[in-house]
């Protein structure tokens, strides 16, 4: 696990130490996506593929993971995210399930911008491997515009992750091609590229940030606002609204403190205009949960936002 997180940008599948990120890449799925029934459709499809010929381990994944509504590069970017969220000092409500015995501190930087007013920043690589991420963080007290460029390689083969800390310890996740990120109300500003498609079969890109405009996410369509859950704490049922600006899919799930998934409130498209939730503290078995702290977290297509709540008994 320790080459893993000191050495992201190799490939998810090279051989040895670092084979499947030590086996982290599960971890999400089993925690994010299904639980250990996902595990088993991906043993179940890896049996059928041919793997004499080829490696049909992603196939595999693919195909198990599209039965329940998800997909490779999901999972993939969905880890990269978790393992900047989830395993950074400081961020224990987004650890794995047993972080604390992890021996890592989350992944290596691959550089921080100190940005400046009126100045064009810079990241350029030539490491990344298939299915690999890299991570880049920015220090800045204005507004920046971060775009992303395949040096020679088909753009759809990368996928730039903002990930977004907020001053009350929500997160914010945009993913795109270019993104302007207002720093006002963040406590960090990080990025994960991900090379998530082999089309063109050359990860090589560079980075450029420079000044931006006021507010966050300018650049990516608005999906939706999540607004403050109520009441919160809460003993009995927390209300909260999410109003959608078009009609498009959302998924709007309850995690715990590990991340895990404790019941999904609701997958599938919603129509413009406001839209309300609640939820009274039981999972997916229908059973009570524990008092203690979770979150909220609302999934569309480029954007995720999650919002914490203390429930008590």
């Amino acid at each position: 696990m320790g080459d893993w997180f000191k050495y992201p940008h190799r490939s998810l599948d090279e051989s040895g130490f670092h084979w499947y990120g030590s086996f982290i890449f599960f971890e999400y799925i089993e925690q994010h996506m299904g639980g250990t029934n996902s595990i088993r459709k991906i043993v179940e499809a890896s049996t059928k593929s041919n793997s004499r010929e080829k490696d049909g381990s992603h196939l595999a994944i693919e195909e198990a993971l599209k039965t329940i509504g998800y997909s490779f590069q999901q999972a993939l970017n969905g880890m990269s995210v978790a393992n900047q969220i989830m395993s950074s000092t400081g961020t224990e409500e987004f650890s794995y399930e047993e972080a604390q015995d992890y021996p890592v501190n989350g992944p290596t930087i691959l550089e921080t911008i100190n940005f400046q007013i009126g100045n064009q920043d810079t990241v350029k690589s030539t490491r990344l491997s298939r299915f690999g991420s890299q991570y880049v963080r920015i220090v800045s007290q204005k507004p920046v515009s971060v775009n992303l460029y395949n040096k020679s390689g088909i753009f759809s083969d990368l996928q730039l992750n903002a990930i977004l800390k907020k001053n009350d310890n929500s997160y914010r996740v945009i993913s795109g091609p270019s993104i302007n990120i207002d720093p006002e109300n963040l406590q960090s500003i990080h990025l994960s590229i991900v090379s998530q498609d082999t089309t063109g079969g050359n990860w090589d890109y560079f980075l450029t940030v420079e000044d931006g405009e006021p507010g966050t996410d300018i650049t990516v369509p608005v999906e939706f606002i999540l607004n403050d859950p109520y009441p919160n704490p809460f003993n009995g049922v927390v209300k909260f609204s999410i109003y959608k600006l078009n009609n498009s899919p959302v998924n709007i799930d309850i995690i715990n403190l590990n991340g895990r998934r404790i019941i999904r409130l609701h997958s599938g498209d919603l129509s413009p205009g406001n839209h309300t939730f609640t939820w009274n503290g039981i999972d997916d078995s229908r059973n009570k949960v524990a008092s203690g702290v979770y979150y909220i977290k609302a999934s569309g297509k480029l954007t995720e936002e999650w919002k914490p709540i203390t429930y008590l008994k």
